[in-house]
């Protein structure tokens, strides 16, 4: 990875601080053509700011997703960082917060090196939170923990431990088997709601999980970074997303019995609102791993819960005669160099472009991010029905090849994707929020 992010640096810059992480709102922070070296400094300015001496030796990195949560983010962090020690780093991801969580935790990460600030401006959902949160770190084993302290540390630490010793790929936290331990419980309608969602989702998807929105989760790092660019739910049905394609991965992952206590003076959940667009959510997961998922429609369903955290565009470059030619070579390279991946496609015929067509709308719509149509200077017939953001060959025929960079960088733009730099232990990191539109409605 530590050659593309010394591409990507070229083109996008962000401030890194020690234990702090700070992502721009949309829009807003980034500069272009910045030399490499200018696109990663420290507090002080200094082009050579290093991090490895943060963290090496934790086994666990803990992301904790919060908006909002200056009331109580200080005693969870500090109850984690009293129980793990050197052991775990604990990451806390601020989206969108208007209190002072990020001036809190800024604080505590100033006197204890373990606990870590990734500051995103725009609200990007808790799923959007917690997907850029697994971006960092190299720690073995990741835990997803809510802010609002309902899991008490031992718990997590059970995960773990249940994690390792069984050699699993995860393990999710049940308030609602038998042996779990419910020592403050749920308003009755919360608990109704709860008990719905999760009828539903064993009907749609046969998951058989008691209880896939508990707070407290572990996986090893490796089956997260297996079904990461799969993911893509922002809201709190997020983890119905992470298990399905853990599912699809074959990722073995259980659940264990844990102690729970519900935080009723400090829920900020609005049952009704989130109800409704987690139903939303699960009907786009249903359509996505149904056979509706070929309709050029499926991806329009719930498109608002969708904020994809990916490390890079994809591209699919269609071509009809000769895929080596100098301006394409160089659009190709471009690509390249601004941190995506691009496929190309030659359809020298019927039999080529009838295989196309049936590849596309079986897997390659919803692989691929932009389309480059290199056979047409007006859109061939596989992208003029796609809703998926195109380059037109007389859009390139029109231009100069040294106005490449700026067509690959305004096409991204149109997708909503922002790219955020950093450094950990030495390397070079890099993903992507797509935050379509946030910044037009802020």
């Amino acid at each position: 990875m530590g050659a593309d992010g010394a591409r990507l640096a070229r083109s996008f810059g962000a401030s890194v601080f020690i234990a702090e992480f700070k992502v721009p709102h949309p829009g807003r922070g980034y500069s272009t053509g910045m030399d490499r070296g200018r696109a990663l400094r420290s507090r002080s300015g200094s082009n050579d700011f290093d991090l490895s001496e943060i963290a090496s030796s934790a086994t666990l990195r803990i992301v904790v997703p919060a908006k909002d949560e200056a009331l109580r983010i200080r005693e969870t962090i500090q109850t984690l960082s009293d129980h793990f020690g050197d052991s775990a780093t604990v990451l806390v991801v601020a989206n969108g917060c208007k209190d002072e969580t990020s001036d809190i935790v800024r604080s505590f990460a100033a006197t204890c090196p373990r606990v870590e600030l990734l500051e995103i401006e725009a609200p990007i959902g808790k799923g959007g939170a917690i997907r850029a949160g697994l971006t960092l770190g190299r720690e073995p084993y990741v835990a997803i923990v809510d802010a609002d302290g309902s899991t008490h540390p031992a718990q997590i630490d059970r995960l773990l431990t249940h994690c390792r010793q069984h050699e699993l790929s995860g393990v999710i936290g049940s308030r609602w088997l038998p042996a779990s331990s419910i020592t403050r419980k749920q308003p009755i309608q919360r608990r109704i709601a709860s008990r719905a969602f999760n009828l539903l989702v064993r009907m749609l998807f046969g998951l058989s999980y008691s209880d896939t929105q508990c707070g407290a989760k572990v996986f090893e790092r490796a089956a997260i970074d297996q079904v990461f660019d799969r993911l893509e739910l922002a809201n709190f049905a997020f983890d119905v997303d992470l298990l399905l394609a853990m599912r699809l991965f074959h990722c073995r992952v259980t659940e264990i019995p844990i102690e729970w206590a519900d935080v009723p003076a400090f829920s900020k959940v609005a049952l009704m609102r989130t109800s409704a667009s987690m139903l939303l959510a699960l009907l786009r997961l249903w359509v996505r791993s149904s056979v509706f998922r070929n309709l050029p429609w499926a991806d329009l369903l719930a498109r608002s819960s969708v904020i994809p955290v990916k490390r890079g565009l994809r591209f699919l470059l269609l071509v009809g005669g000769d895929a080596t030619s100098p301006r394409t070579n160089a659009l190709i390279e471009e690509i390249q160099h601004q941190g995506h991946t691009v496929d190309v496609k030659q359809l020298r015929g019927v039999l080529d472009a009838l295989t196309f067509i049936v590849s596309y709308l079986r897997e390659g719509h919803r692989f691929y991010d932009v389309l480059v149509d290199l056979i047409d200077s007006n859109g061939s017939i596989f992208t003029v029905f796609s809703t998926k953001p195109k380059i037109l060959t007389a859009s390139i025929a029109a231009l100069d090849v040294d106005q490449f960079p700026a067509v690959v960088r305004r096409v991204a733009k149109r997708c909503g994707y922002n790219a955020f730099l950093w450094r950990l232990n030495g390397e070079w990191g890099i993903s992507h929020n797509r935050v379509e539109l946030l910044s037009e409605r802020s």
